[in-house]
């Protein structure tokens, strides 16, 4: 709950990273420059969470160590988690979300 706005997560996989994570894609675009790292805020806490768990590798890192640090972040965030879930209607008013349709494995839901 970044800045108190809630935040739901609507992932149609049934897993968060995408590319790096359910693409199976394991090394990072390059992100230094000679001994200066590019990279700042949270990807830098991401590569440090690899790092500390053995999970950051000469070239690559494993999947499924990045799963559950992105997994720990979104949590301790309070983000909302909606897995297997494609949106199918939304409800907004002054810019925010009000209300949202979400078809969840063949099942229509609704929630506030």
């Amino acid at each position: 709950m970044k800045r108190g706005l809630d935040v739901m997560l609507v992932e149609r996989n049934g897993s968060v990273g995408v590319i790096s994570t359910v693409g199976l894609c394991s090394p990072f675009m390059r992100f230094w420059l000679g001994n200066e790292s590019l990279v700042s805020d949270i990807f830098e806490e991401v590569l440090f969470d690899l790092h500390r768990r053995g999970g950051l590798l000469r070239d690559s890192f494993d999947l499924e160590i990045l799963k559950m640090i992105y997994l720990e972040k979104l949590k301790k965030a309070g983000v909302v988690l909606a897995f297997r879930s494609i949106p199918v209607k939304l409800i907004s008013a002054g810019g925010f979300m009000k209300q949202i349709s979400l078809l969840v494995s063949n099942v229509s839901l609704t929630g506030k």
